[in-house]
């Protein structure tokens, strides 16, 4: 995704992590809501380190470089949307998680 196309993606991505993050806090628990959450951070944070790299590693000037930078960062993004997904099915999930993260009741 580039142009254009990659910054209507990061605004789209910012603005429904504002009701997912209101729903989590206001709402509690929710596994909807968890489930967005799982997609939504991991993509916007993928999508902002894709154009780190971009920027300050080209392709054009780094090569291989690039490229190995690149798919690391696509795998890294696939593990965590897959460990989120366990967490979310298997455990308390991401909000539950959180809420006793802070209360310190893990």
């Amino acid at each position: 995704m580039h142009g254009s196309y990659h910054w209507n993606g990061e605004r789209a991505l910012s603005i429904l992590t504002i009701p997912l993050c209101g729903a989590a806090l206001f709402a509690g628990p929710i596994p909807l809501v968890d489930f967005g959450l799982g997609l939504v951070l991991p993509l916007h944070t993928h999508l902002g380190f894709d154009t780190m790299v971009q920027d300050y590693v080209p392709q054009r000037t780094f090569g291989i470089l690039n490229t190995i930078l690149t798919w690391g960062l696509r795998i890294v993004t696939g593990a965590v949307m897959y460990g989120l997904f366990m967490f979310n099915t298997t455990d308390v999930g991401i909000t539950a998680f959180v809420k006793r993260l802070w209360t310190g009741k893990l």
